[in-house]
């Protein structure tokens, strides 16, 4: 729960949450796309030309070489407080999975076993209903980080077309 987040509980069948959690994750990162999109070009221009230079063949000494880093690091691109906060959220939900994620499944399984009671004198409903509801599902993950993917690249596509994200038109709004 820790590591995956969201996609763990897609993993044992807690679609709600994980949908909530998979949705507070990317809400920030959606919205402000273009804060984001400019600032992964900037860096990858950067780490680029970085990669460039320390793959070069040429013998450069090393005092003209740390001149050029230097300049390189200078050119870095500040990290937009939207990038940073998104961090912080993603870090404190690992962290609020990891510590809560057992009990949220525990609950989870509890419920399911309270939905089932009514067929415990029909045993091949009562297995076909457990099997169906319980257990854990890579398809749920995949299915969701393809959903998360697509929604990904409308709010990109939307904003490479029309130089717009959601945040630039609220912007705009309390602008005048």
């Amino acid at each position: 729960a820790f590591f995956f987040g969201p996609f763990w509980l897609f993993y044992r069948k807690m679609y709600k949450y994980g949908a909530i959690a998979l949705i507070i994750l990317s809400i920030l990162p959606l919205i402000f796309i273009g804060d984001v999109m400019t600032y992964n070009e900037a860096y990858t221009n950067v780490y680029n030309e970085f990669l460039e230079l320390m793959l070069s063949d040429a013998d450069v000494p090393e005092e003209e070489l740390s001149a050029m880093t230097e300049e390189l690091m200078e050119k870095m691109p500040v990290e937009p407080t939207v990038v940073r906060v998104s961090g912080y959220i993603e870090f404190v939900m690992s962290f609020a999975l990891g510590f809560i994620g057992n009990f949220l499944y525990k609950k989870h399984c509890e419920d399911i076993l309270q939905g089932a009671k009514s067929l415990k004198d029909n045993p091949e409903e009562w297995n076909a209903k457990l099997a169906k509801a319980g257990g854990r599902t890579l398809l749920a993950v995949l299915m969701a980080y393809a959903a998360f993917t697509m929604i990904t690249a409308i709010f990109s596509a939307v904003y490479t077309a029309t130089g717009s994200d959601i945040a630039t038109l609220l912007r705009g709004l309390l602008n005048g």
